[in-house]
This record gives structure tokens, sequence and C-alpha cells, in this order.
């Protein structure tokens, strides 16, 4: 079992936030009020302020970040999982490198309520975000590539799904993107944002964070698990360029559902959202349905947690070589086939090929978790089912390759190919 942490960033925020956890559970409350202590401001009556005050971004920022490491501490005391990875949405990002151990939590605090002023007070008037349901990636860049050509500037903020994306840029020509995009069949929102965020727009905040980052104490060599890069979708690797993507992740696109991909490529198969709602834990379950995914804010979802995650991980019973990493490999074929970009236009096809052999993958992992022991025909059956979803989505040879060849030299699995 490989657990991945996922921490929502701003938008995930509601009133009385925070309450149940730090009624629950003391640690909680005395993350708060450590925090209430290195910012001379009262975080609890904070979250149960007037949305005006509530919703200033400088103040924002650095409360969502202290629900996130008072949750995590939580779960850090209450359980012992293993946790393989990290990954935060925007601001989440910040939140996933305190509580791995990179940043401290007192330096995190101060940076994000940077973040928040230089965001709220640098970004240039005019400017906006729109969110786009139900179309895809293709039909957004190819209509705001048309507006750009017009003179006015619109980019892909977020990509949060394969069906969720945030625009950001001048408000007219977010507008006029929404326009032609509706006439496509998408539904279009407008975000009740101060500015154009994670956009060129941001330039002048960026250079600002760039500065303050210098001074940052980055440990990024004690982390406890990796962190994802918003920016690159993949692991930092050193603490220099934590440093240098953390400013640029301002006028960057969230690259979350590159990220969703590359955590589940890289094994992530239970995943558990650390702070307010569970925005991220319903994207990750539209995407891999298969995947075991928790919000974790309070008694009632830790214990879930617990009995879905801690209990079967110490309860499994021991099997044989093959047996014992069988089932995470047919999850993993899975998630491979999940994560892969269908390029076929034959629908029919499609369903008789691409659905079946996806339905019998599922079946054969059922089958396994059940009788918590793999055959080796069982492996192989696993691998046909996966080259076969493989071929009639139409994945480049390159794609087909590199996706057999993780399997095949990941050391859990090696054996399952000698």
């Amino acid at each position: 079992m490989n657990i991945a942490l996922l921490f929502p960033g701003q938008g995930s925020q509601y009133i009385g936030m925070g309450n149940e956890l730090c009624n629950q559970f003391e640690v909680a409350g005395r993350t708060f009020e450590e925090a209430g202590d290195l910012l001379n401001i009262d975080v609890s009556a904070l979250c149960n302020n007037s949305p005006e005050q509530f919703n200033r971004t400088d103040m924002l920022q650095p409360i969502l970040l202290t629900l996130s490491v008072a949750a995590y501490r939580v779960l850090e005391q209450e359980t012992t999982l293993a946790i393989s990875f990290g990954a935060g949405h925007s601001l989440g990002e910040y939140s996933a490198l305190v509580c791995s151990g990179a940043i401290s939590f007192a330096d995190g605090l101060q940076i994000v309520q940077k973040r928040g002023r230089f965001m709220e007070s640098l970004a240039p008037a005019g400017g906006g975000m729109l969110a786009v349901l139900g179309s895809t990636i293709e039909d957004i860049q190819e209509v705001c590539s048309q507006i750009e050509r017009s003179g006015k500037r619109v980019v892909l903020a977020n990509c949060n799904s394969d069906s969720e994306v945030i625009l950001s840029g001048d408000v007219a020509a977010i507008q006029a993107a929404g326009r032609e995009l509706e006439k496509r069949g998408a539904i279009i929102k407008t975000l009740p944002v101060s500015g154009a965020f994670h956009s060129p727009y941001m330039e002048l905040a960026s250079e600002k964070m760039k500065v303050e980052l210098q001074h940052l104490k980055v440990s990024y060599e004690s982390r406890k698990w990796d962190v994802f890069s918003n920016v690159t979708a993949l692991p930092y690797e050193s603490e220099e360029q934590v440093r240098n993507l953390l400013a640029e992740q301002m006028v960057s696109q969230v690259r979350w559902n590159d990220t969703m991909n590359e955590l589940v490529q890289r094994g992530a198969d239970s995943f558990i959202e650390v702070g307010p709602k569970a925005v991220l834990t319903k994207l990750m379950k539209q995407k891999f349905p298969t995947t075991r995914c928790f919000p974790m804010e309070g008694q009632q979802q830790l214990q879930l947690i617990k009995s879905e995650l801690g209990a079967k991980e110490t309860t499994r019973e021991p099997s044989t070589a093959v047996g014992q990493w069988g089932e995470e490999f047919i999850g993993r074929c899975l998630a491979i086939a999940a994560a892969t970009r269908n390029r076929n236009p034959n629908n029919a096809e499609y369903e008789s090929a691409v659905v079946a052999s996806n339905e019998k993958l599922r079946l054969l992992k059922q089958t396994v978790e059940s009788e918590k022991i793999a055959t080796i025909g069982q492996i192989q059956k696993s691998m046909e089912l996966l080259k076969t979803i493989l071929m009639f989505k139409k994945a480049l040879d390159e794609e087909v390759r590199e996706r057999i060849r993780m399997l095949e030299e990941n050391p859990k699995f090696k054996h399952f190919f000698q």
C-alpha cells in the first residue's frame, strides 16, 4: 500500500472550519494556538469571523495552512500509516512541504501570509478567473489561442481534471473565451476572485515572492516523503528547486491533472485529503474510481481511515511472493489503464475492447483481494488485459513501452517477468 497525502488550497475554506477537529483533538487545538502566537492573531476566532475578514487572502492562506498542519498532526498521532508522497493544490503545496518536514511550521506561516499579501495587493486591476466544465483540454486551448490572436490574454491557470479547467486573464478575454466554449457545450462559472492568479498577470507578485523565498530555510534532504511541484507535476529534487518553483508557481499553471496521473503511475493507491472539504478527494475519485480516497477533517473520518487503511494493513495474511504483490500489481495495471489518454474515436470499438477489458481487470483484482493470493496466471492475464486496453486506446508506441517498463522494473514486480 502506497499512501499519498493531498493538501487543498484556497477555495476549500468555509466558516467554522477547524472547530470539530480542535474540539476532538488536543494536538489540533495546540496547533491553532501555536499559529495564533506566531502570527499575533486569534486563528480560531478568524475561522468563525465574518466572511469579509475570513476571506482576506493574507489571513485565509495561513489559516488554511494551519488547518492542514493540525489535521496532519492528528493523523500522525493517531495512526502508524507510512506515507509515500505528498502533493498540494496551489497554496496546498506549502502545506505539503511543511508536513513533510522540508519547511518549518513557523516559516511556512510567515511565507504564505506574505504570499497572500502580494496576491492581494499586486494583482493588476481587470483580471479574473473562469471555471470551464465539460470541455476538452484541446478545445479550451484552441479557444484561448483564438482569443490571444485578437490581442487579449487568457491562459489555462488550473488543469484540475480531464473535464475541469480554470482560465485566468483579462476579464474581457476570459468572458469571450467563456462565450465561445458555451457554444461548444461547456458549462461556465465566473470565480469570485480579485485577480488573474496563476497567470503572467502575477509577474510582479512572483518577483516579490522570489526575493522572500531566497531567505526561506528549506531542509528538503530531511523530508519524510517526496513532495510534488504544481509547476512540473513531479517531485522536487533539491532545496533550490523548491524556492525557484514556488515563485514560478504564481505565474504558472497548476498541473493537478498531471500530478494525479504521476502519483498513480508511481504507485500511489490510497489517498488522504488533509484539510477542509473534499474537493481533491472528489477529483481523484472521478479520475481513478478504483482508488481509495478519504478526506480527513475530524474523528469520524479518522475512524474510517483507520479501518480501511490501518487495520487492513496490519491484518493482511502472509502469502507467497507472487501473492504478496499480486493485488498491488493488478491495481497498478488498472491505474495505468485509467491514466492513459484515449485516442480512439471509434466508440463501439472502445466499448467492446477497452471498457470490457477494464471490467475484467477490476473483477480480477476483486478475486485476488478476497483470496489474498495471486497466481502467476492471474498476473499474466492482467498484463494481457492492460495491453489490450492500451492498444484499443490507441496509445502511442513510446507511451506503451514506458508504461510496461515501469511495471517490469519495479522491484516488487520483477520476479513476475523472470
